[in-house]
């Protein structure tokens, strides 16, 4: 009989056991923090935009930051999350400058997220859905989209280096993280067998002295074979 599959919210990873969420909400906040030092000039002269920019990448910050992304959940729709993100934060970019934005940052915290929690393709998508965002609401709000600056470019390479890295990190945690499965699964087994040990032992010191080594071993196999 084939052992049963694992539950949708296995952590096939770890990541849990290293409590990530405070240090992803700090990276978010500080993110956050800096598209506000370089916007704040901008928005004192009255750029509506930036604005709205900064609403949008607030409301998101704070969203994710009392509702983190969970990593234990392998089910379409959570994975979808993180997507998700990367098309709002992309929308919120759209409304001013695109991916010139001095928030753009948020949106690299976004990618590499994705890549942490579900790999370099879900990550990937999530550049192309951002860019995509950002692109339509560019377009729609009459901004730009940035996307024919050198900057630009220089900053998409830049996120791809970072999907790359984030998920070469998280193969080796799943990788950590299936020995270490591996032991604890060849430690129950051995716990197992020394149960077995020992209730040979008792069965052994109840037999009769009469009985010799071998007729001990067989009595003691048929009693193993009944329980």
């Amino acid at each position: 009989m084939s052992d049963p599959a694992p539950p949708a919210t296995a952590d096939h990873t770890g990541l849990t056991r290293f409590g990530l969420d405070p240090l992803i909400a700090t990276l978010r906040w500080c993110a956050l923090m800096l598209g506000t030092v370089f916007a704040a000039a901008e928005a004192a002269d009255g750029n509506v935009r930036v604005v709205w920019t900064m609403s949008v990448v607030l409301f998101l910050t704070s969203w994710r930051t009392f509702r983190p992304l969970p990593f234990t959940d392998a089910a379409p729709t959570a994975r979808v999350v993180a997507i998700t993100d990367a098309a709002v934060l992309g929308l919120g970019l759209g409304l001013s400058d695109g991916l010139e934005s001095p928030f753009v940052f948020c949106l690299v915290v976004a990618v590499g997220v994705a890549a942490l929690g579900w790999g370099v393709i879900h990550a990937l998508l999530a550049i192309g859905t951002g860019a995509a965002a950002t692109t339509i609401a560019a377009v729609t709000a009459g901004g730009a989209t940035g996307l024919d600056q050198r900057p630009t470019a220089v900053l998409l390479v830049s996120m791809l280096a970072l999907v790359l890295v984030v998920g070469a990190l998280r193969a080796r945690l799943a990788d950590a993280e299936s020995r270490r499965r591996q032991l604890v699964d060849e430690l129950d087994v051995l716990s197992e067998t020394n149960d077995l040990l020992q209730i040979l032992n008792r069965v052994a010191r109840t037999l009769p002295s009469s009985l010799d080594l071998r007729q001990a071993l067989e009595t003691s196999r048929r009693q193993l074979g009944d329980a």
